[in-house]
């Protein structure tokens, strides 16, 4: 068996991805080990200069690579309609496993060469077998976190969230109502609520309800007593609190930096809780045909749990960690080497995830102009530029891919401003390792600036379930000169830009199928608008599952041992009840089923 790279033992009150320590080259920074160790074969040094150790710090890590698995049968072997993604070879009858790796691609008279009495056979029959399907921008704690606390999504007006907020007062007792899902735009009344219905189910209790995107805080007041929030607070930098015009009293509405004044006030989540949601997320996950997602903005916390888990073989699903850049813990572990494969590539750490602005929803994305609905209202930059160049050249000199959150178009011109300025010597080298920024959401970006995009290679990371989802408002919010250049995964492909899918979950819901849906159509689940919204933008199914394979797999540097079912790559598959790539119809991808998925050659849905 090949050896698991790990991370360094827990220190006692300690993360251990607090104390990342570097492989393959040196690193300066707090906290080290005295003595490092690991599993994995690689000898762990501390440099004895400085000097030496920020010259090498500035190295970034390759693609992630396998180690050859030496073996003439198969631990498992695969029967179904196989579509490997593969150009020159785009199906096959089988697949071998061996070591978690697949060792055989062909036809089923190929495949028996691979089996003895060991080797365990499933034959999908009429199914088909596609290479793993990835997440490429959720957040896997706030899931599963949604999934045990107050779910506020659906709700078609504010008396039904305070109709559920009543209901579930009483059926939970104790102190802070916390709950997630709300969106006024889905409301016949497309405002901001206030508090005050909030004040009279709850008085004595406090409520923190998150909107859909999590870039907005509704609180009845009791939680405003509580962080000491008044006419008197002014909005904090990047934030803003909502007031009665006549009164100046906050409505009971936060915006994505003022929303950290009550999020410091609110109960902490002990490990075990966190393991819970960690559980509950994943297990959601793979029950919609993902193997793997690229979480956006993972705490050290967060990150001390998936290790855990990993550690249990319990990391059911494959996790590429966003670092959350944001945060003093994030700076922090930015002084450390990313690590790469991580027991068996079920744990990355190589990416930090920064934010540029808000969400459309909320009216916070940042734009060059005022919204058409909202005069004087440009949005928020919740990073100012200059701290953004500044995180985003200390991310780089570590060896970390940036990601950054831009909705916007005039955070994604920023974003792009920041990237020339920090990756020009690196993108200059014909032979340097490219570094692969991500642009985050990507949802309104100027043509020009597409351009830009090209060039540098940025990864567009895009939702398309985000379209079909805002298309009802967005022209209100941008106008119709602007509505133009969102969501433009059609234009980003045309364009050359490099382009993952996600889903943003739990924004939305996680299932990759109704994402592929919402990109080869451009219609919500009833088929409107007839001929889809600004249509020009579709993709075709194909390009959309690309995105979700080979696209991510190239976003996260792993091309090479994901994306596509071909021999030395890992045994990870998605196993729908059809070939949706030779569907006439897209609608019958709302009726496709998962019938499996496979992570490392083991089927972990269904359970088995």
């Amino acid at each position: 068996m090949r050896r698991r790279a790990s991370l360094p033992p827990r220190r006692p009150g300690g993360l251990a991805l607090a104390t990342l320590v570097c492989v393959s080259w040196g690193c300066a920074g707090p906290a080290a080990p005295s003595k490092p160790a690991a599993d994995d074969g690689v000898v762990l040094k501390r440099p004895k200069k400085r000097k030496k150790a920020v010259k090498e710090r500035r190295m970034t890590p390759g693609k992630a690579k396998l180690d050859a698995v030496d073996r003439d049968k198969a631990d498992a072997v695969f029967y179904a309609k196989v579509l490997t993604l593969e150009e020159r070879s785009a199906s096959a009858e089988a697949v071998a496993v061996a070591e978690g790796q697949i060792v055989y691609v062909g036809d089923r008279a190929g495949a028996k060469t691979w089996i003895d009495e060991d080797t365990q056979i499933h034959d999908f029959k009429g199914a088909a077998l596609y290479p793993g399907f990835v997440d490429a921008h959720g957040h896997v704690m706030s899931l599963g976190r949604g999934l045990s606390r107050l779910n506020l999504t659906g709700t078609r007006s504010f008396e039904e969230v305070v109709k559920r907020v009543r209901d579930w007062a009483e059926d939970h007792p104790g102190a802070w109502i916390l709950g997630r899902g709300w969106d006024q735009n889905d409301w016949k009344r497309k405002r901001f609520p206030t508090r005050d219905k909030l004040d009279k189910v709850a008085p004595d209790r406090p409520v923190a309800l998150h909107r859909v995107d999590g870039h907005a805080l509704l609180v009845n007041g009791k939680a405003l007593q509580i962080a000491g929030i008044s006419k008197d607070t002014p909005d904090p930098d990047g934030g803003r609190i909502l007031r009665n015009a006549a009164t100046g009293e906050p409505t009971g509405v936060l915006v994505d930096n003022a929303v950290d004044l009550v999020r410091e006030h609110l109960p902490p989540v002990d490990d075990r809780t966190r393991r819970e949601h960690a559980d509950r997320a994943i297990e959601r996950l793979l029950s919609v045909g993902l193997t793997g997602i690229h979480d956006a903005g993972t705490g050290d916390a967060e990150l001390s749990t998936f290790e855990s888990m990993a550690q249990e073989g319990a990391l059911r699903v494959r996790i590429y960690a966003m670092i959350d850049g944001g945060a003093t813990s994030g700076i922090q572990l930015m002084q450390w080497a990313p690590r790469v494969g991580l027991y068996d590539h079920r744990l990355t750490v190589r990416a930090i995830k920064l934010f540029a602005d808000g969400a459309l929803g909320s009216r916070g994305a940042w734009l060059t102009e005022d919204y058409a609905d909202d005069s004087g209202n440009k949005g928020l930059r919740i990073t100012q530029p200059t701290e953004l160049m500044a995180k985003a050249r200390l991310a780089h000199e570590q060896g970390y891919q940036v990601a950054i959150h831009a909705i916007g178009d005039a955070a994604a011109r920023t974003v792009l401003d920041t990237y020339e300025a920090v990756f020009a010597r690196a993108l200059a080298k014909p032979n340097a390792i490219k570094p692969r920024p991500r642009l985050e959401h990507a949802q309104v970006v100027d043509p020009d600036d597409r351009m830009r995009m090209a060039a540098m290679k940025v990864v567009a990371s895009m939702q398309p379930i985000h379209a079909t989802s805002d298309m009802p408002w967005a022209g209100d919010r941008l106008g119709a000169r602007r509505v133009e250049w969102a969501y433009t995964w059609r234009s980003m492909l045309d364009n050359g830009v490099p382009t993952a899918f996600g889903s943003d979950c739990p924004v939305e819901v996680p299932d990759p199928l109704k994402g592929i849906y919402a990109a080869a159509t451009r219609q919500d689940a009833n088929g409107r608008p007839k001929g889809g919204w600004t249509a020009k933008e579709r993709v075709s199914i194909k390009e959309a599952v690309q995105a979700y394979t080979t696209g991510a797999a190239w976003a996260a540097f792993e091309e090479d041992i994901r994306g596509t079912i071909t021999a030395g790559k890992l045994a990870d598959f998605t196993v729908l009840d059809r070939d949706i790539l030779s569907l006439k119809n897209p609608r019958q991808l709302l009726k496709t089923k998962v019938v499996a998925t496979v992570v490392a050659g083991v089927i972990e849905h269904p359970a088995q």
